[in-house]
């Protein structure tokens, strides 16, 4: 027992202080890379190398839920899952993700061949064209009606038995401050640029974690007395960081972030801040722009801010908007309208190129309460990221919304996006829904597996996939991998359940009682060195331990050239599709909903 303790102790240390992007290098002028946090929350980072720096620009630091999956606590470094491809290389099977490993079937072939035809009408949009100076977007660009998002029903399923994720029960708490200042060290960070949305709990309250550099402090929202005592707490301590309550400026609209900052810092004479006046580093910063800062809406959420990052190197815009809400939207349309400006597809014509990804962060984790449908109009978007906890607060992110999102991105840029990107490992996102019984948080929360396909816009969830990465070499990273390398042969791990539980002491596995009867323990063996479970030795699956179950949890492991065992017959795959003491419920009730009828409107929950 003392053995398993020291272990898991070091396996978690291991987790917090060496899971860094060591392999992303800021040595030249420019060089940037971004990374943000897994959990419920908002914290996003991006490091750029300006004028011999690397400053940190922190969009949002905090977090209410602070849950990973459990596999990630044994993976040390990144690893690539999404990767460029050379642009009018066409389908390449070997970097786009197949749902089944091996031969494609009839139905993967026409996706393949609907694929090619996407990326030849990508080509003729978006290849290294620029916004002609008179012609209006409309007359290229498919025009959305508007749209409600809780009207969008759920589609109907035959079988969710691949569907369903025992989120909650294979997810462990990491210390994230820890994990961001870990991050900022190794990145070498000397500067500090901080823009807050607003001063909710959920994106301030790992400020404590920042270090102590020259920084400017950018709060937005009303801040109240006790979130203003809360924020001073937070940064008690850092001399050298300088807060900017930004709500009493006048409003800020479509604003480079140098020439906001020329005027914001004009009056400000000190050593610490000199830097942040330097015209050349005022300049480069402008890859920063800020479309909507100090909007003055009734409530917190609606006061976030709209800013984006263009980072040339990724040819790829960031979008990050807090807890915005359709309304903080509407300000920005109202107030690009009285500049005579057009409010469709505003980064691209910004930039003037079709030929860009637009990346945005969902607001509010996912919520489908309030959601901006003005985004993919004015935005465009190629791609998704949604900051998101394991849903035992909130259900966050939306089934619904995920739904509603990959209906309506526009698809021209979803095709330019996979024309250029390929999967080569699989991602996925955990949604959540809620039952029609009950209450408020009475609700049962059902959660469920969205898989990302080439054919789909890709959504980056961080609930299930870790902290994410991007680097210069413009490709994305998590913190785990969906493969290992077993005696010169690739198995994939399937991550989207664990199949049995119990306790391995000495290269022999103990199964729990509900799984003696499907399991011969005298069958298996146990890897110490590499937690592989060997059935007649021969590799079967890989094992994580769950401080929050006190149990091993096992994953099939499948020979990457031959089909998955979740192509098991039904009566076999019955057998091993459990989720432990709640899972049977949550299956049974998901099936019942779905099958039947469409979900209902949901009750949103403010998080």
């Amino acid at each position: 027992m003392i053995r398993l303790h020291v272990f898991l102790l070091s396996l978690v240390t291991h987790y917090c202080f060496c899971s860094s992007p060591d392999n992303f290098s800021l040595t030249q002028e420019g060089d940037s890379v971004f990374f943000t946090l897994p959990g419920q929350g908002s914290c996003s980072v991006i490091v750029k190398r300006i004028e011999g720096e690397n400053v940190a620009v922190v969009l949002d630091a905090g977090a209410s839920s602070r849950q990973m999956h459990v596999k990630f606590l044994s993976n040390a470094t990144p690893s690539h899952f999404l990767c460029p491809k050379k642009v009018g290389s066409g389908v390449d099977a070997s970097s786009v993700e197949s749902e089944r490993p091996g031969k494609r079937s009839r139905q993967e072939e026409g996706v393949a061949l609907e694929e090619n035809r996407c990326y030849q009408r990508a080509s003729m949009l978006c290849d290294g064209a620029a916004f002609p100076p008179a012609q209006p977007l409309g007359m290229v660009f498919r025009v959305l009606t508007t749209i409600n998002v809780n009207k969008i029903a759920t589609p109907q399923r035959v079988t969710l038995k691949d569907q369903i994720i025992s989120c909650q029960k294979e997810t462990v708490s990491v210390d994230l401050g820890k994990k961001l200042s870990t991050l900022l060290v190794h990145l070498h960070i000397s500067k500090m640029l901080v823009f807050l949305s607003h001063t909710d709990s959920d994106h301030i309250n790992l400020i404590g974690h920042l270090p102590d550099l020259p920084s400017v402090f950018c709060v937005g929202g009303d801040v109240s007395e006790n979130k203003d005592a809360y924020l001073k707490q937070l940064l008690k301590g850092k001399k050298h960081a300088y807060r900017f309550d930004t709500y009493n400026l006048p409003l800020v609209v479509d604003t480079a972030c140098g020439d906001f900052l020329s005027v914001l810092l004009d009056k400000k004479d000190t050593a610490d801040l000199r830097y942040f006046k330097n015209a050349h580093v005022l300049q480069k910063l402008n890859f920063l722009h800020l479309w909507l800062l100090n909007p003055h809406a009734l409530d917190a959420n609606s006061q976030s801010f709209i800013i984006s990052a263009t980072l040339a190197q990724q040819n790829m815009s960031m979008v990050f908007c807090g807890d915005a809400t359709a309304s903080t939207f509407d300000i920005l349309e109202a107030e690009l309208k009285k500049k005579g400006f057009v409010s469709d597809d505003i980064i691209r014509r910004h930039i003037n190129t079709r030929a860009h990804h637009v990346l945005f962060s969902v607001p509010h984790h996912g919520s489908h309460h309030h959601f901006p449908e003005q985004i993919f109009q004015m935005f465009q978007p190629s791609a998704y990221l949604v900051n998101a906890g394991n849903g035992a607060s909130y259900p966050h992110p939306h089934r619904d919304l995920i739904s509603y999102l990959i209906q309506y991105t526009q698809r021209h840029n979803v095709d330019f996006f996979w024309r250029c990107y390929g999967l080569t490992a699989q991602s996925s996102l955990c949604t959540f829904a809620r039952t029609t019984h009950g209450v408020g948080k009475d609700h049962k929360i059902l959660p469920v597996l969205h898989r990302n396909r080439p054919n789909q816009p890709l959504v980056l969830g961080t609930n299930i996939s870790g902290a994410l990465y991007v680097d210069t070499r413009g490709v994305f990273s998590q913190d785990a991998t969906s493969s290992v390398q077993i005696e010169g042969c690739d198995y994939s791990i399937e991550h989207n359940y664990h199949v049995f539980s119990g306790a391995q002491q000495e290269g022999k596995f103990f199964f729990d009682q509900q799984y003696k009867s499907q399991y011969d323990a005298a069958d298996f063996s146990v890897s110490d060195e590499d937690k592989i479970l060997y059935k007649n030795n021969l590799p079967y699956a890989k094992i994580y331990y769950s401080p929050v179950s006190k149990k091993w949890l096992g994953y099939l492991l499948n020979p990457m050239d031959s089909s998955p065992t979740s192509m098991l017959p039904d009566d076999e795959l019955d057998a091993i599709t459990h989720f432990g003491d709640v899972a049977k419920p949550l299956l049974f009730g998901v099936e019942d909903l779905l099958e039947t009828a469409p979900l209902p409107r949901l009750v949103s929950v403010k998080a």
